[in-house]
């Protein structure tokens, strides 16, 4: 690989690292069973409902681990961006992104105002 990849390659390789660690979190927490299956009323004699209801929220950790991972992954994307355009010869200040956008109307929106 490449040296001016070497800094979004770190930033997948930590993603990566975390997963198990965050894997595991999330088993102890589903373990713990953090949630109550009880039969719920039906109008309808014929069908039986269960209903599943959340007694123990997610751990925040748990979420500041996801945000930590995504953004990491993220930012490599940045990075990558940043040296393809490098290597393209858009040396000026470091504006390159990798945009991520819901429906190609939105990107196309971004992408005119710039």
């Amino acid at each position: 690989m490449r040296d001016d990849l070497l800094d979004a390659q770190a930033c997948i390789d930590w993603a990566i690292a975390q997963l198990d660690i965050f894997s595991r979190r999330i088993a102890c927490w589903i373990d713990s069973r953090p949630y109550i299956v009880a039969a719920a009323e039906n109008s309808q004699a014929d069908e039986e409902i269960w209903e599943v209801r959340e007694f123990e929220p997610i751990p925040r950790i748990i979420n500041a681990e996801a945000g930590a991972i995504v953004n990491s992954l993220r930012s490599s994307l940045d990075l990558l961006a940043n040296r393809l355009a490098e290597r393209n010869g858009h040396i000026e200040k470091k504006m390159f992104i990798f945009r991520f956008v819901s429906r190609l109307p939105s990107f196309k929106a971004e992408d005119a105002k710039r």
